[in-house]
């Protein structure tokens, strides 16, 4: 994933530390092609975490978030005004995206409205679904994670493997506990817990039945002849038949 370009209006971390409304970063025409390492300057608390921590398409502050899913974190406590944005064009594998973040706080009402969009070679958007699976970008905050996840992977694994926020334990420096977490994360484990679960509630309603169906079976076995009874019964016909016709 390769950020391009940042827009953040009424971060807090933003208006403390510049005292500005709304700040705009572009990395794709203010950075060199040949730059190898990017890094920002300026004194303590003028914004510079929030920059950083907003510079991937995930919902959540990886510094200021108590683990790594967006429901770990709320944008609610880094806002000022009652309202606020994230504007983030990124590219995967090519393709180059926009995600549009909305936060509002007012009074009792809180809501995230979250978008994804692709960007075509002239500019124009169009929501992003999709090809396999049929999800679709459509606005509601946790159908935007699921698309974001389908594209770039869980959000443990980023956050351990390719954005490494201030603070953070490194890949390093985690217990065995922890470091095999991010390799179930990789490795996808908890949908095939999923399909697990799913498994054995579908073994659930299918036992009444299968049990009901094995004591027709074996009520129906019950009932038939034996082969030996069968050939018997076969050996005797004919005996059977002329001793008839002699009656006759």
């Amino acid at each position: 994933m390769s950020p391009y370009g940042l827009t953040l209006k009424n971060f807090a971390g933003i208006a403390s530390g510049q005292g500005k409304s709304e700040i705009t970063i572009d990395l794709e025409h203010e950075v060199p092609d040949d730059a190898q390492i990017v890094a920002f300057s300026g004194p303590n608390g003028s914004g510079k975490t929030t920059i950083m921590d907003n510079l991937h398409p995930y919902r959540l502050m990886p510094s200021r978030s108590s683990g790594t899913t967006p429901g770990c974190f709320s944008y609610y406590d880094h806002i000022v005004g009652g309202e606020a944005s994230k504007e983030l064009t990124w590219g995967h594998e090519g393709v180059r995206y926009l995600s549009s973040i909305r936060i509002r706080s007012n009074g009792k009402t809180k809501k995230q409205e979250a978008y994804l969009f692709v960007v075509a070679g002239d500019g124009t958007t169009s929501p992003w679904a999709s090809p396999t699976t049929g999800l679709a970008s459509d606005g509601k905050a946790e159908n935007y994670d699921e698309c974001v996840e389908e594209i770039l992977g869980k959000p443990e694994v980023f956050f351990a493997a390719q954005f490494s926020a201030q603070g953070k334990t490194p890949i390093a420096k985690m217990t065995p506990t922890e470091v095999k977490k991010v390799i179930a994360q990789m490795l996808r484990m908890d949908d095939l817990a999923n399909l697990s679960a799913k498994a054995v509630e579908i073994n659930k309603g299918i036992r009444p039945h299968m049990a009901a169906a094995q004591e027709q079976a074996l009520n129906t076995r019950h009932g038939l002849k034996s082969i030996d009874e069968l050939e018997a019964v076969l050996a005797s016909a004919p005996r059977e038949l002329a001793a008839e016709a002699e009656a006759l």
